[in-house]
C-alpha cells in the first residue's frame, strides 16, 4: 500500500512538472506588447493569431506617437529613416497598412537636417496614402477622380522651426486645400522627387518655398489649371489660425506647412 502511494505521488510531482514546463513555454512564445514601456502580453486570438499590442488602448497611444519595441512579429517594410533598422509601424487593425517611419520620433528626426524640401511618393497602402485619399475622394465632386500620385511633402528644418515657433501663438491648426497653376508636367516631380522648372510655376514654387485655402478640396478644384490640361495639382496644407473657418487667408508665410501633393485627372468640369 505504501508503495502506491508512493507512485502516485510521484506521478502527481511528475505532472506538476510538465505543467510548469508547458506553461514556461507557452510564456515564451507569447510576447510582449509593442508599445514602449507596456510589459503586458500581446493579445492572442482562439485561433492562436497573435497581435502585436495588447489592446487597442496601447495599439492607439502607439499610433499617436509610442516607439516601437522591436520583435519577432513585427514584420514589414524597414523604417524609411536612414540608420534607422526598426520596421515600420504597422496598422494593428490591417497588418497591409504601413507608416513609412517606426514612430513620430524617427519621422521628425528624419526632417532634422533638410535644407531643401523632401518629396516622397507614397504606396498605395501606406497610412497617409489612405488617408489624404479618403478626404481628397470623399468630396462629391472629386469621388470619381483618377489619383496618379499622392506625394509627402518634408519641408527645410528651417521652414519647420519656424512654423513651429508660430504655432504656438496660434489657437488652432487646420488641415487645409490649395489648387495652383502647373507650368510644367505635375508627373515629372514623380520621377525626379524635386520641383522641376522656373519659380513662375505656382506648383514647382510652392514646393521650393511654401495664398488662400480651403477646407474642401472641391473649391481649390476650380483654381487648378495645367500645361496639357490633364493632370491638376492641390497641395494639403497645415495652416495656423486662431478659429476654425472653411475659407482661410493668411499673411503669415509662417503659418503655412505643405504636407502632402495630390496628383490626379478629373473629368468633373468646374
Amino acid at each position: 500500500m505504501c508503495l502506491i502511494y508512493l507512485i502516485a505521488a510521484a506521478l502527481c510531482f511528475c505532472l506538476g512538472v510538465y505543467s510548469v514546463i508547458i506553461i514556461a513555454q507557452h510564456i515564451s512564445q507569447h510576447p510582449l506588447c509593442e508599445r514602449s514601456g507596456c510589459q503586458n502580453r500581446c493579445y492572442i486570438e482562439n485561433n492562436g493569431k497573435i497581435h502585436p499590442f495588447c489592446g487597442r488602448t496601447c495599439a492607439n497611444q502607439h499610433q499617436s506617437g509610442g516607439g516601437a519595441r522591436i520583435g519577432v512579429k513585427n514584420v514589414g517594410p524597414n523604417c524609411s529613416r536612414e540608420g534607422c533598422t526598426r520596421k515600420a509601424y504597422r496598422d494593428p487593425r490591417n497588418e497591409k497598412m504601413f507608416h513609412s517611419f517606426c514612430s513620430k520620433e524617427c519621422y521628425s528626426r528624419d526632417g532634422e537636417k533638410l535644407v531643401r524640401t523632401k518629396l516622397t511618393v507614397l504606396q498605395e497602402n501606406d497610412i497617409d496614402y489612405q488617408y489624404v485619399l479618403k478626404r481628397f475622394t470623399g468630396c462629391r465632386k472629386l469621388a470619381n477622380a483618377s489619383i496618379k500620385a499622392i506625394i509627402r511633402i518634408q519641408m527645410p528644418r528651417s521652414k519647420v522651426n519656424r512654423h513651429l515657433k508660430l504655432k504656438k501663438q496660434m489657437k488652432t491648426t487646420l488641415r487645409m486645400y490649395h489648387g495652383t497653376y502647373s507650368a510644367c508636367n505635375p508627373m515629372k516631380i514623380v520621377a525626379e522627387k524635386a520641383p522641376c522648372c522656373i519659380k513662375a510655376c505656382g506648383l514647382c514654387g510652392i514646393i521650393r518655398e511654401a495664398m488662400w485655402f480651403s477646407d474642401d478640396p472641391s473649391v481649390s478644384l476650380s483654381y487648378c489649371e495645367s500645361h496639357d490640361g490633364s493632370t491638376k495639382a492641390i497641395f494639403v496644407i497645415d495652416v495656423l489660425a486662431n478659429k476654425s473657418t472653411s475659407i482661410c487667408v493668411t499673411k503669415e508665410n509662417d503659418a503655412t506647412l505643405p504636407r502632402f501633393l495630390v496628383l490626379f485627372e478629373t473629368e468633373y468640369m468646374y
